[in-house]
């Protein structure tokens, strides 16, 4: 066993090491992958090793020993990647945005996959804030939700938070809070027709206020560009296409992303929630025509 902090990072040289353990984090992508490489050396009677992580970088920054992009003709990579899943079916290891396993067609969790985000997002926003400002942003998004679950007021949630803190909160705490990063196109036009129906009657600022509650869920006050186009355009399908092309058209795109095209990734993301939602529920109608005649 060997304790080192920070002095064999760099250049040190032990082929038999089978074993590293981050008991801390890094913001450095770079110093990750160099001190996880102190124990991927092959020696005699070595056929792999193990790495402890108790500081979130595979979290932060994805596995040490996938495929890395490096080049001298393109300007650096932001120093952080997406970090990435088990699928359980055949073991894989994908980017955390897959909804569906580009390797074998597992099928991701929807509910499982939103909390993660969730987690994921409030990770982001927390990390360097105390344990008191951690539970006010999880109190504020659970009211938030909560309104919005209910069908209450918009401004619910932002009131009870001033008249409890005595302040008000910054609005990237309430990014995603109703619907999570992954929410349909039905679910966010459910989401414009609860703020629509709460402004009714009110004064010239109506148009501001409703933008206002849009950009705290979506980060933008755009509609258009939060509810995007329709998903068999964005996975090249025709109108006609059913649920098995959707599928395959989305594991197709999805396999030739990298880490760094997020935007890419949610696009597609959407697409896939959009068109499981619509053949869904075109299902159901169908069999409830059915069931009619």
């Amino acid at each position: 066993m060997i304790c080192s902090v920070g002095c064999l990072a760099y250049g040190f040289n032990l082929p038999m090491l089978s074993a590293v353990l981050y008991i801390r984090a890094t913001k450095s992508k770079a110093l990750f992958f160099q001190t996880a490489g102190r124990g991927s050396r092959p020696a005699p009677g070595k056929d792999d090793f193990m790495l402890l992580d108790f500081g979130g970088n595979l979290r932060r920054f994805g596995s040490p020993m996938g495929l890395q992009d490096y080049s001298i003709d393109k300007p650096p990579a932001l120093d952080f990647c997406l970090p990435i899943k088990t699928c359980p079916e055949c073991g894989a290891e994908v980017q955390i945005f897959a909804q569906v396993c580009p390797e074998c067609g597992f099928e991701f969790g929807a509910g499982d996959d939103d909390g993660h985000q969730e987690k994921l997002m409030l990770d982001h926003l927390t990390e360097f804030v105390d344990l008191e400002t951690r539970q006010k942003i999880a109190t504020l998004r659970r009211w938030r939700r909560e309104s919005w679950q209910a069908l209450g007021r918009p401004d619910d949630a932002i009131e009870r938070f001033v008249s409890t803190y005595g302040h008000a909160p910054p609005a990237e705490w309430l990014n995603h809070a109703c619907l999570t990063r992954r929410s349909s196109q039905t679910r966010k036009l459910a989401f414009y027709t609860w703020l629509e129906t709460s402004y009714q009657g009110r004064d010239r600022w109506a148009v501001q206020w409703l933008e206002y509650h849009w950009g705290l869920e979506f980060g933008t006050t755009d509609l258009n560009a939060t509810l995007g186009n329709e998903w068999q355009q964005t996975l090249d399908l025709p109108y006609t296409a059913d649920w098995n092309s959707a599928i395959a058209a989305y594991q197709a795109k999805i396999r030739d992303l990298d880490e760094t095209q997020t935007a890419e990734a949610e696009a597609l993301n959407q697409a896939l929630t959009d068109a499981r939602d619509e053949l869904s529920e075109e299902t159901t109608q169908n069999t409830q025509n059915t069931q009619a005649s």
